[in-house]
């Protein structure tokens, strides 16, 4: 029982616990890979960015840091994991550089090939996307 409350958060973290400890959890966890991630990319100040799954907003704030302008693009299931990034990455947001959105990535908001970089952490495996839908990025 504990083991499917926790595979439920782990896909879409809800409630007091999925907004307070599952995104530490996946910050302590994924943050060697989204770190990893951002020394790879290759930033430039015109670049769009897509991640996917962005839990608490970790990654978007250490991208905020090392890109001056283009923009940061985010998209997350969670309701509560959109409301702590948005929180924890206001500043960004009000200066026009960040936009986050709730939202699944087989319904994507954004037009086909409109991303430079995308990025995603221990994601892939609980969507049920078909290979167009990697192609359109």
């Amino acid at each position: 029982m504990i083991d499917r409350f926790l595979a439920k958060q782990a896909s879409n973290p809800f409630g007091w616990f999925g907004s307070l400890l599952i995104g530490r959890l996946f910050n302590k966890g994924n943050g060697k890979h989204e770190d990893m991630g951002l020394r790879i990319m290759s930033l430039s100040s015109k670049s769009s960015i897509l991640e996917i799954g962005f839990g608490n907003g970790r990654l978007i704030s250490k991208m905020a840091e090392e890109l001056p302008s283009g923009k940061i693009f985010g998209i997350d299931i969670s309701g509560p994991m959109v409301k702590r990034a948005k929180q924890r990455n206001s500043k960004v947001i009000q200066q026009g550089l960040v936009d986050l959105r709730k939202g699944s990535i087989q319904n994507l908001p954004y037009p086909d090939g409109y991303f430079d970089v995308v990025f995603t952490a221990n994601t892939i495996y609980f969507c049920q996307i078909q290979s167009i839908t990697l192609k359109k990025f």
